[in-house]
């Protein structure tokens, strides 16, 4: 941890490479770099094979001249870059930031990063990437920044956040005779930001179901909550859904924010992931022209078609909006995102075989009490609201009712995806 320094974004070294597809351009709060991983890091490697493993690695990197890489044996058993004893860092207020890249991912089974002392006897550990997180946030050849939110950790022993001096990054493979291949660039903290002291929630409804006006919205502004909408544009109007004036009574008279997704019904069904970057663009673009001219002023933010996006969909956007939302969910989103271009949600929430209500209501262990001792953020994606037994992609009113409810008895914030981005998620700034 010798190659300490402490940096606003714009003041980072400049990248070698274009690999960080959304990640140059998302504007980042600041952060706390702890080690770039350069000459002289001080880290050690364990259970690695030697054929693909470099502590020094200077023919892959993002800031300095160099980065560490590691190579799983292909067996299922953890490989680590680790350090311990170290000098005692203090983590009290802060997040964890990350810049990590995995080479043929689909041979991972988990990937881990771990905080402690005592030789890890007392530690927290995140699961950055494991099971039922297909793909989440890793694409081949592509460095990813992310935060880590401590109301995501496992908690093992008595582990205090003002007295850390071990680390580890790990992986496992999917134990199939394949090495996989994780690079550490950098990792840090970054100030947990006093704007949503007891953390916030973003209610997001998607593809205009007409039960977002009729039985969502009577819910929300019951207990004074905002949302945010993100409809197709060709479906406006038809039966079941949202009309032109809903919209605008949303945004208008209660204070919704109304977002792009997609502007046809069959782009959505394709998928952006299996349209060209021109097609992706297009479809965006005449999406926002849509918002624009008719008056929406939330243009700026799109959520993925179907929750589906890489590198190259990000590449496609990014010129003309400031963030992405996915329906990837873990670990929990922070209030300042690691890369707004995937901003991490729930979905299916309350519906067959999705999230249950429970999850988040329950008191210690749920995900909104998590959220509020963390100051974190919470994304939740709705579509369709039923008054009976949901089905896929359904929420009940009750379920709905439930959750406002023990947003308000726990005293948290709900804010629309904009207000978030805009009250410090963006580079701090202020709405």
């Amino acid at each position: 941890m010798a190659d300490f320094v402490v940096f606003f974004d714009s003041d980072a070294v400049t990248p070698n490479k274009s690999t960080m597809a959304g990640l140059i351009s998302t504007p980042r709060p600041r952060y706390q770099v702890l080690t770039q991983m350069q000459s002289g890091h001080g880290y050690g490697i364990y259970n690695n094979d030697p054929g693909g493993t470099n502590l020094n690695d200077a023919t892959d990197f993002i800031f300095g001249t160099q980065s560490a890489k590691a190579t799983t044996l292909g067996n299922g058993s953890q490989c680590a870059l680790n350090v311990f004893g170290g000098a005692s860092l203090d983590a009290t207020a802060m997040d964890i930031i990350l810049w990590y890249k995995v080479d043929d991912p689909e041979h991972l089974s988990t990937l881990s990063f771990v905080l402690g002392s005592n030789s890890m006897a007392d530690r927290f550990q995140w699961q950055v990437q494991g099971p039922g997180l297909p793909g989440h946030n890793l694409s081949d050849d592509n460095w990813v920044c992310t935060i880590l939110p401590w109301s995501s950790a496992s908690i093992s022993g008595s582990p205090d956040r003002s007295d850390l001096t071990d680390v580890i990054f790990a992986a496992n493979d999917d134990d199939t005779d394949n090495g996989v291949t994780f690079h550490l660039q950098a990792w840090g903290f970054v100030p947990q930001p006093a704007s949503y002291p007891n953390g916030v929630v973003t209610f997001c409804f998607d593809d205009c179901f007409a039960s977002q006006a009729t039985l969502a919205q009577p819910i929300l502004t019951a207990a004074g909550f905002r949302a945010s909408l993100f409809p197709i544009v060709d479906q406006i109007g038809e039966s079941g859904k949202l009309s032109l004036e809903d919209l605008r009574t949303f945004q208008d008279l209660l204070g919704w924010s109304v977002h792009a997704h997609s502007t046809t019904l069959s782009s959505h069904a394709l998928k952006w992931t299996e349209m060209s970057p021109s097609e992706v663009s297009a479809d965006l673009l005449a999406n926002k022209t849509w918002l624009e001219q008719n008056g929406f002023r939330g243009s700026d933010f799109v959520a993925y078609p179907q929750g589906a996006f890489n590198a190259e969909v990000i590449e496609a956007i990014s010129p003309y909006v400031v963030a992405g939302r996915t329906i990837l969910p873990f670990p929990h989103e922070t209030v300042q995102p690691a890369d707004t271009f995937r901003l991490r949600a729930y979905t299916n929430v309350g519906g067959d075989g999705g999230t249950p209500v429970s999850a988040f209501t329950t008191s210690t262990t749920g995900y909104f009490d998590k959220i509020k001792a963390d100051n974190a953020w919470c994304i939740i994606v709705l579509h369709d609201i039923v008054t009976s037994s949901p089905g896929e992609n359904e929420i009940s009113t009750a379920d709905l009712s439930a959750l406002v409810t023990s947003l308000v008895d726990k005293d948290i914030a709900v804010a629309t995806l904009d207000q978030v981005l805009l009250n410090g998620g963006i580079a701090g700034t202020s709405a």
